[in-house]
This record gives structure tokens, C-alpha cells and sequence, in this order.
């Protein structure tokens, strides 16, 4: 989400950027608060080993309209895009549970609530209420709720459909690159699912016209959803239109019968999980400067491998879990939760060596290196005996000795 970093050449200063004010306005009509707003863009910078964390102020000084680190932009305008595209994953998965006030709260606090819901009471009543003073259940408040809700449910499907739409056009189009593959997200399969449920196919055609003019109405014009006033994010057409684009697409998922459709029901599979067993290495085997994986050097350890069905990409997907570890490939015990996440490939402190312009080769070859260097530098020095006095052939001599010895040192100091 957060996308690529920009910084000045030849200086250490971060490029600064503008927030555009449309963006601005969009997260806080979905998010209604700017600490929930640092928040989620802190959750995506946290995972980019050269970003982090920022700091709130700097996130309100750039949805101000003030010159901003251009990263911090990035973020806002990357979450922005998100809760376009895909708003349910922003939302509560569930809607209004037992504990109304409680689930309300999540949302929003009881002065804006207020706003938006036309109670019959004041907002000194529903404070209290919020507080967890007087009665539990307010029916009337459900019934508001409820509605928006509704709402709001509606408004994200809309928002998804024009998002599946563009996935769909996606497949399509990128065949030209990488050749027919069968694919969930695809207009073959979503043909196919509609004949599979009784359309035939002049009805198939018709609503693959339908969806077609759907999204090249919405594909710029998409708006977020304002929580406040939750209506439909995308734009009905308002003109019919034949769309020789469209009706070639349509030429073609016919020519290969919806090649690239994907079936609903899942194929016979052997849902036994397999086991198999392997070692882990030790520092040489390290992918990055730092010894991660220092508790699992050497121990054998087991995986057990389950076959699954995917419903949402309609295949049939595997999923590992290491079960079991050993020190002598014979007593095994359950393993720890470190040992249970793996080997550690060490991607974040590769990218923090890359970017600080030093070596991205593992400890274990760095000294390795070193000590080898120190050596060869020895050895020239004495090949010049010549032009040494016997004090310092004895002194550089004794230091080749030691050098040598590091390099030994070096060479089997692979565990810690």
C-alpha cells in the first residue's frame, strides 16, 4: 500500500510531497477519526523495513495540506485507494451483536451516532446509554442502526462488484502476456456460473454487456464510502451504449467455450495430511548480516502438510505447519513458537544493509572474508622481506600466525 520511497539524490533529505485535499476529506468520511487513520497507515509502514512508524504529527500536518515527507503521503493516498477498492476489510465482520452501545462504539463515539440517527430522545440520554447507564437494549436505537447498517452493507457490495469487475478485465487483458489460465477471477468463470444456474446464453451475454458498461462508467469515478450518509460509492449509467470492446471480449469467452472458468465444486483430493522431515542449516545458511536463527541451527525438525479447499480461489491449496523438532533426528518433542515460524530469510535486514549501501552477504562470510583478507594483506607485506628488518619480519610473522588462526576460528565458528 505504502509504494516506493523517493528521496533526493546525492543528499540524505526525504523528498516532500502534498496531500491532494480530495484524500484527506475521503478518510475522514470513512474513518471519521484521524488517530484511526495514522493508525491503519502505521500498520502497513511497520511492515516496510526502511519506513516504520510515524509520527501523528506528521500525518496531521500533511491531511492539513502542509508539505509532507512523500512517504507519509504514499501511505494516506494507498489507504485511500483501499477503502475504495475493498471497504469491507476496514468494516466490522459482524453487524450489530447483542451488545449494541459496545459494537457501536467501535465505530464511532455516541456525539456523532447522535448526528446521523434520528432518535427520539436527546443526546444527553444517549451519552448515558453509551456509558452503560440505564437499560441495555434500546429497540428504537436497533431499529436505527440496523438501517444504516444496511445501509452501509450495501454500499460495500456495490464497491466490491466494481472491484471484481476490474479483477476480471485484468485476466482478461493479461492474456496477451501470459497466455490462457484458468483463474477464479475471471469472465470465463463468472459466465460459467451463470449458465451453471440455469441462464442461457443470449441472458449471459446480455448481463456480461450489462456489467461491462457498469464498469467503464465506475473505473475513475469511484467514491469512498461517507459513513455519515452511506450511499452506493459507484455511478449507474445514464446512457446506453454498444461497446465494440465488449462485444469482441464477448467473441472470444464464447470461441473458447469459458476456457478459463474454474468450478465451484471441489475435485477429489486426499485430505490426509504427509509428513516429511529435514534439517536446518546454521549461520552459513543465514540470508542476511543478522544470526536469526540461531535456537533452530542444526535441529531436525517435521512438517505436516494438509491439502484443503480454497473456496474463495476455488483450488485445492496446502497448508504446512512444523509439528515436531529434533536434536538427533530420533527423540522428537513439540516445538517452541519460535521454532514453529521457521527459518527466517532475514528480507527486512537485507533491505536495511542494501539501503545503508553495506554488505547484504551473512555474518558467518563477512568475518570469513575478513580474516582471509587480513592474511593475504600479511602475506604480501612479507613478501617484501627485503625491505624489512628482522624486527619486523618476526612481528609480522607472529601476526600472520594469529591471522591464520582467525581465519580457522572463522571458517568453523558456524554455529553461534
Amino acid at each position: 500500500m505504502v509504494g516506493n520511497r523517493i528521496r533526493k539524490q546525492n543528499t540524505g533529505d526525504a523528498e516532500l510531497d502534498t496531500l491532494h485535499p480530495d484524500v484527506a476529506r475521503d478518510l475522514l468520511a470513512f474513518n471519521l477519526r484521524k488517530q484511526r487513520i495514522v493508525d491503519l497507515c502505521n500498520e502497513e509502514l511497520e511492515l516496510d523495513p526502511l519506513e516504520g512508524e510515524k509520527a501523528y504529527s506528521s500525518f496531521h500536518r500533511a491531511m492539513n495540506g502542509h508539505d509532507a515527507y512523500v512517504g507519509i503521503v504514499q501511505a494516506l493516498e494507498g489507504l485511500q485507494y483501499e477503502q475504495k477498492t475493498n471497504p469491507r476489510k476496514y468494516l466490522p465482520k459482524e453487524g450489530p451483536g447483542e451488545d449494541l452501545a459496545k459494537w457501536m462504539a467501535q465505530i464511532a463515539k455516541a456525539t456523532w451516532w447522535f448526528k446521523i440517527l434520528d432518535l427520539n430522545m436527546s443526546e444527553s440520554t444517549l451519552n448515558a446509554w453509551f456509558s452503560g447507564r440505564g437499560k441495555k437494549e434500546r429497540p428504537d436505537v436497533r431499529e436505527q442502526v440496523d438501517a444504516w447498517w444496511a445501509r452501509v452493507q450495501a454500499a460495500v457490495d456495490q464497491a466490491e462488484r466494481a472491484t471484481d469487475r476490474e479483477g476480471r478485465d485484468r485476466h482478461f487483458h493479461g492474456e496477451r502476456d501470459w497466455g490462457l489460465r484458468r483463474d477464479a477471477m475471471s469472465w470465463d468463470t463468472w459466465c460459467r456460473d451463470l449458465i451453471e444456474d440455469g441462464l442461457s446464453i443470449d441472458q449471459v451475454r446480455d448481463r456480461f454487456m450489462a456489467e461491462g458498461v457498469f464498469l467503464d462508467t465506475n473505473s475513475f469515478s469511484r467514491k469512498i464510502i461517507d459513513l455519515s450518509d452511506p450511499q452506493d460509492p459507484t455511478e449507474e449509467p445514464d446512457f446506453e451504449r454498444d461497446d465494440y470492446f465488449r462485444r469482441e471480449m464477448w467473441e472470444k469467452l464464447i470461441e473458447r467455450d469459458f476456457s478459463c472458468a474454474v468450478s465451484r465444486i471441489p475435485p477429489d483430493f486426499d485430505t490426509e495430511p504427509t509428513f516429511d522431515e529435514k534439517q536446518w542449516g546454521d549461520r552459513r545458511n543465514e540470508g542476511c548480516p543478522e544470526d536469526l536463527n540461531a535456537p533452530l541451527y542444526d535441529l531436525h525438525y517435521r512438517t505436516r502438510y494438509t491439502k484443503y479447499w480454497d473456496r474463495e480461489k476455488r483450488c485445492v491449496a496446502t497448508e504446512d505447519e512444523i509439528v515436531a523438532v529434533s536434536r538427533d533426528g530420533v527423540n522428537w518433542t513439540e516445538p517452541t513458537e519460535r521454532q514453529k515460524r521457521g527459518w527466517d530469510k532475514g528480507f527486512n535486514e537485507w533491505m536495511i544493509a542494501l539501503d545503508g549501501c553495506k554488505s547484504t552477504d551473512n555474518s558467518y562470510t563477512q568475518e570469513l572474508r575478513a580474516a582471509r583478507v587480513r592474511v593475504k594483506s600479511l602475506e604480501r607485506t612479507l613478501s617484501a622481506s627485503s625491505r624489512l628488518t628482522d624486527g619486523q619480519v618476526v612481528s609480522i610473522e607472529a601476526k600472520l600466525v594469529e591471522a591464520r588462526e582467525d581465519v580457522s576460528f572463522a571458517y568453523h565458528k558456524t554455529k553461534y
